[in-house]
């Protein structure tokens, strides 16, 4: 029987898994407790995420874009939102433009097979087959913002979009699992972009999680919903993971959140959480983990624009003549200062540009200068004082050329 099983699927060669979770803030994930500070809070159960942190490399000090598009798109371009465009939330109108460096085509010119698998929310004006014209060799996911079910959505398989009614999250999986069985000793790279923990909040199917959530009206009670949601990802993750790691070689896992947690169910508060440009909106896990990859704790900056270059570099892939780039290793480079912006959402609390570097952080648009090791909560402005004058200075000349608006 075991024969049999082993002769239904290839063996894959050596493999990434980019591993998106849609709304986590450092806030929300266990691993990251003691890096954001103040009162106790409740987590999700999330052994596999919890163990990608303490096995591999994590990273304190990650930022993202405050929403999704523009991280999404940094992370497949290794270019700024300034340089691609997409500095806001895109909608169903717009594209990214074709001549882009896109990941999974520059990996392919070295033989590497790239899936996605989940959330696309990078437009849709080519078409639902969006994805694969960026280079993805397969696609089967959901491709706007956010769901109006988790049993209820359109799922899109290689530009055919029908309604699904299987739990999000398991679908997910379920899609990367089948393409991962016929990869037959190609390198690969599956890019894992879960729907979750994102809105709506919902209690998942009993079999994912731990919590007991009968009884929670998620509207009235959201962060255990959202939680819920969390878990039933790590529960799935893990079951991806294990098939990956019985058919080949375990493959290095990239986690990373595309923008911090909501305020309904994170610790940022209204205006300084998902969607602004505090540190609620931008402080993100980021945690590499894999063969090689030694277990600690990183404190300099990191950005999601990062992730582009250390992919490529686990495929050897050469990316030194790659015009426009922003994307430096995660495992090998360094970055003195991080970048983001956001513009055109009208919800947003905060619309502009920040940048920091290991210690200062500037909001040039609002005339704001923050402290963070000494005020992580970003309370104290000092924006035009005397003790941050020399830090202004810097991080306004050194603001990127053609950002803003």
């Amino acid at each position: 029987m075991l024969a049999l099983l082993w002769a239904c699927h290839g063996t894959p060669g050596p493999g990434v898994v980019v591993v998106i979770a849609d709304d986590l803030g450092v806030d929300a994930l266990a691993a990251y407790a003691d890096v954001w500070p103040g009162d106790e809070r409740s987590y999700a159960t999330t052994p596999t995420l919890d163990a990608i942190c303490s096995d591999g490399l994590r990273f304190e000090n990650a930022w993202s874009y405050p929403t999704c598009s523009p991280t999404r798109a940094a992370m497949l371009t290794g270019r700024h939102g300034y340089r691609t465009g997409i500095d806001g939330p895109m909608d169903d109108s717009e594209a990214l433009a074709a001549d882009e460096p896109f990941l999974p085509a520059v990996l392919a010119s070295a033989g590497v097979r790239s899936g996605l698998f989940g959330k696309w929310h990078l437009g849709t004006a080519g078409g639902d087959d969006s994805p694969r014209a960026a280079g993805f060799e397969r696609y089967a996911g959901y491709l706007h913002g956010e769901l109006r079910s988790y049993e209820d959505w359109g799922r899109t398989v290689d530009g055919v979009t029908e309604q699904e009614t299987g739990y999000a999250t398991s679908v997910h999986v379920d899609d990367a699992v089948d393409w991962l069985r016929g990869i037959d000793g190609d390198p690969w790279m599956a890019w894992l972009a879960f729907t979750a923990p994102h809105e709506p909040f919902h209690v998942p199917p009993w079999r994912l999680t731990t919590s007991d959530l009968s009884g929670v009206h998620c509207d009235d009670d959201p962060e255990p919903c959202f939680q819920g949601a969390l878990e039933a990802l790590d529960t799935e993750l893990e079951r991806f993971l294990d098939k990956a790691g019985r058919w080949g070689e375990a493959p290095t896992v990239v986690l990373v959140g595309d923008n911090g947690s909501p305020h309904r169910a994170g610790a940022g508060g209204p205006g300084r959480a998902k969607g602004s440009l505090y540190q609620g909106g931008l402080h993100v896990p980021l945690c590499i983990s894999g063969s090689g990859i030694e277990a600690g704790s990183e404190d300099g900056l990191a950005h999601v624009v990062d992730v582009y270059a250390t992919v490529a570099e686990q495929f050897s892939v050469n990316l030194e003549e790659a015009e426009g780039s922003d994307s430096v290793s995660l495992l090998t480079g360094s970055r003195e200062l991080a970048f983001a912006e956001t513009w055109g959402l009208e919800r947003t609390w905060l619309e502009g540009r920040a940048i920091r570097d290991e210690r200062w952080k500037l909001l040039p648009d609002h005339d704001e200068l923050y402290d963070l090791v000494d005020d992580p909560f970003e309370a104290y402005n000092l924006h035009g004082k005397q003790e941050g004058a020399e830090a202004q200075d810097r991080l306004e000349e050194a603001l990127p050329v053609g950002s803003g608006r």
